[in-house]
């Protein structure tokens, strides 16, 4: 007679692998972040092919957040992360739509992928810099092919009030597809996340947080990464700071195998 194995499925870990998971169970913390954010809008016509028909841009024209931020401290460890966002509707509540996100580590991709279906790649370069009195943040995939360009220069704070009142939750599509040939997928979900940053204030009580000029080029456009299709018209604002976050777990707006 055969010897079975002993891994019980109620034994199983929260992620693959089911027996030595690759993360821990959300939430997760981030502490002293440094991001900057662009702020624009963007083109109807192209955009439009990056968002679901579930969803309604928040603006005419459609209005699209760019993130670059460096993790020094998270509990899915240190990694640096660019995403971008859309301003949406769903149902007559605001959201943070996110087509698309790159990080330089596995880790927070595998946890952003299984948990809440960010759309995330590895990226070979994401940087910040401080040069003279201006910001720049890069992004390279893969190396030595520049994909983002963003610059600004702080010149005003910004109150945490006015940073926490303008935030809302993040929308994501959940895809996991079905390893049988001819299959529609085996899950396709909208989740929602209450995911959060919160502006460092300092010992004088300002926010660690600027707003000034600045811009975005999204540089050498293939049809691998098709950020292009979000071109920039028009600068809104930009900002650059430092932040704390909490990424809490997330919640099925709508589940697609259900009501199609």
């Amino acid at each position: 007679m055969g010897r079975f194995g002993k891994l019980k499925t109620a034994d199983f870990g929260y992620t693959m692998p089911v027996n030595d998971p690759a993360v821990d169970r959300p939430p997760y913390y981030y502490r002293n972040i440094e991001s900057m954010c662009i702020t624009y809008e963007t083109d109807y016509e192209t955009a439009a092919e990056m968002v679901p028909v579930d969803l309604e841009f928040a603006d005419d024209p459609p209005v699209v957040q760019v993130m670059i931020s460096d993790f020094g401290f998270s509990t899915l460890g240190p990694y640096k992360e660019l995403d971008i966002c859309f301003s949406v509707l769903y149902k007559g509540k605001k959201y943070a739509y996110i087509p698309n996100l790159f990080v330089t580590q596995e880790i927070p991709l595998i946890a952003g992928r299984e948990i809440w279906g960010y759309a995330k790649k590895l990226a070979s370069v994401i940087e910040i810099r401080r040069e003279r009195e201006e910001v720049i943040g890069v992004v390279e995939r893969p190396a030595g092919n520049r994909i983002v360009t963003a610059v600004m220069r702080p010149e005003r704070n910004v109150e945490a009030n006015v940073w926490n009142d303008a935030s809302c939750d993040l929308i994501s599509i959940k895809l996991i597809p079905s390893a049988e040939e001819y299959r529609e997928p085996d899950v396709v979900q909208m989740i929602g996340c209450g995911y959060r940053l919160f502006p460092i204030v300092g010992t004088d009580g300002i926010t660690e947080l600027w707003t000034g000029k600045g811009g975005l080029i999204w540089n050498n456009p293939t049809e691998l990464d098709k950020l292009y299709k979000a071109p920039v018209k028009r600068i809104i604002d930009c900002t650059y700071g430092w932040f704390n976050i909490y990424l809490p777990y997330g919640y099925v707006l709508k589940d697609y195998k259900k009501n199609p």
